[in-house]
């Protein structure tokens, strides 16, 4: 029992007033005695009392204000009344008017029960300890459903002033949404539809259904998703697309299953990731072409260089034998050029949209010695030792020959560039190995290595520390890779520089992965 429990006797039995006093030797009670109405209402007054134990009879012929004045001094109390047992003195009920001083039968206090004389002393215990409990619980019941409204009240205030929709759904239908919830749909000419989910893009259906469905089926407890809304506009009727971010809960609400969201709408937000978006790439778009226009340059003034000796050449009068070895090597100079010029475009293309890799079972030793010889002589003149380290007897993998060997001289480049601006010992290797069930590549260098700050930025498009690079080499490599079913990797060499590793399956893998 609670702790301050007052209980005043209104009576002039001593007996009572002792049996009631023994029990305070086992539990925190304080008893107040009061003769007759008029006394008890002194004592009500100076004292919080939790249990009255009235004797109709006595308070009924000293007279005096009665236990309705009492009651109103202890609203909260609860009344025991004392009767004269075997004796007519009407219902309990009206017994209980009668000593309150009214002869209506309603009682204006809260009576719990009677004792009846001649009483025991385990009468008078049970009796006090049931109502000062009964009263225990009826406070704390109270409390709980103050604390209950308060509660809820704070709730509802929340919701009223979140930000963010919420709603509730239950039994298929949604019982509660906040002001925000309602803004989001206030544009629908119709409610909602949970049956069909109507309003939702159809692009974006299957995805919200299936998350539904989960969360019915108890097969997921959380949600986080973004779809789109179809809205009719106001003014012309026509589809209005709405973006929302959502996060869908398992709840329980009112005792039963339920589904609790909280929506916003982030249109505004997509919009301005959009124009982001564009200004970035017009951004990188400059960072390209410039990068374009460098890599064209050097074979258009090779090519016009040599245009210019065939012009000397051919406003000859006659053609020598030797003239015709130089137009045919000068030929073949252009041609190469022409090359250049067209691999440089392919690579933007490549970019903008990959071609298909034409899969085989290849030897990717091939691809990088092709690689390596290309870049040889462009890597030496830059001082700059390229070492092979190719496992011999490699297994076969499936692969694109010539993506592969494009993504050697992509990260052969790289390392070169990056060697040049290092310092004395100026140092590639290229290796291969196998490892399982798979056939690894790496390219090594002696530069200045990659910082760990950039290490998740360096395959981003358009992503360089160059000021004449692209920033898309190391973009296209990754998409080949991916393509291929592996992975490319960027580590430290033991040269303290870079050190990329691609790692390929041996299996054949369908395309894409």
């Amino acid at each position: 029992m609670p702790q301050n429990q007052n209980i005043l006797i209104i009576g002039d039995e001593p007996s009572l007033a002792e049996q009631v006093r023994l029990l305070t030797a086992s539990s925190p009670m304080e008893v107040y005695l009061a003769a007759d109405c008029r006394a008890a209402l002194d004592e009500a007054r100076r004292h919080a009392i939790d249990l009255v134990v009235l004797d109709r009879l006595t308070c009924a012929a000293r007279g005096g204000q009665g236990a309705a004045d009492v009651a109103a001094l202890c609203p909260d109390a609860l009344f025991l009344l004392i009767n004269e047992g075997g004796s007519a003195h009407g219902t309990e009920t009206s017994g209980g008017a009668e000593a309150a001083g009214t002869r209506d039968g309603e009682l204006p206090f809260r009576l719990h029960g009677f004792l009846r004389k001649p009483y025991r002393a385990e009468e008078i215990e049970t009796a006090v300890r049931n109502a000062l409990e009964y009263n225990r619980l009826v406070h704390a019941h109270k409390r709980s459903e103050i604390a209950l409204l308060e509660s809820e009240g704070r709730l509802a205030n929340m919701g009223a002033n979140a930000l963010v929709g919420i709603a509730i759904v239950q039994n298929n239908r949604v019982v509660y949404q906040n002001p925000a919830q309602q803004a989001i749909f206030r544009d629908l000419h119709a409610p909602f539809s949970l049956e069909d989910f109507s309003c939702v893009n159809p692009h974006d259906l299957k995805k919200v259904k299936e998350v539904y469905e989960g969360l019915l089926k108890k097969k997921i407890r959380t949600a986080d998703f973004s779809f789109r809304l179809v809205m009719p506009d106001r003014e012309n009727g026509k589809p209005v697309a709405k973006s929302v971010q959502c996060r869908a809960s398992a709840y329980r609400h009112k005792g039963e299953e339920a589904i609790l969201v909280n929506m916003m709408d982030v249109t505004h937000a997509r919009e301005l990731e959009d124009l982001v978006m564009i200004k970035d790439k017009m951004t990188s778009l400059g960072r390209v072409a410039a990068g374009i226009a460098h890599e064209i340059r050097n074979p258009l003034t090779g090519i016009n260089s040599y245009l210019f000796t065939l012009e000397d050449l051919a406003s000859g009068d006659s053609l020598a034998p030797e003239g015709l070895e130089l137009i045919r090597r000068i030929t073949s100079q252009i041609q190469v050029a022409s090359n250049k010029i067209e691999t440089v475009i392919k690579r933007v293309l490549d970019f903008s949209k990959p071609s298909k890799p034409k899969m085989a079972m290849i030897r990717i030793n091939d691809a990088l010695e092709e690689a390596i010889g290309l870049s040889a002589v462009a890597v030496r003149k830059k001082g700059i030792a390229i070492e092979k380290d190719l496992q011999g007897s490699l297994p076969l993998c499936y692969g694109d020959t010539h993506l592969m060997e494009q993504v050697a001289l992509n990260l052969i480049n790289n390392a070169a560039v990056a060697v040049e601006r290092g310092g004395a010992d100026k140092r590639i290797r290229v290796a291969s190995y196998a490892a399982k069930n798979r056939v690894c590549v790496s390219v090594s260098d002696s530069g200045p290595g990659i910082p760990e700050d950039m290490a998740d930025k360096i395959f981003d498009p358009f992503f360089t520390t160059r000021s004449d690079g692209s920033g898309i080499g190391l973009s296209i490599a990754q998409r080949i890779v991916v393509d291929h079913g592996g992975t490319i990797t960027v580590g430290r060499s033991e040269w303290d520089g870079a050190e990329f590793v691609v790692d390929l399956p041996v299996e054949k893998r369908m395309y894409p992965r």
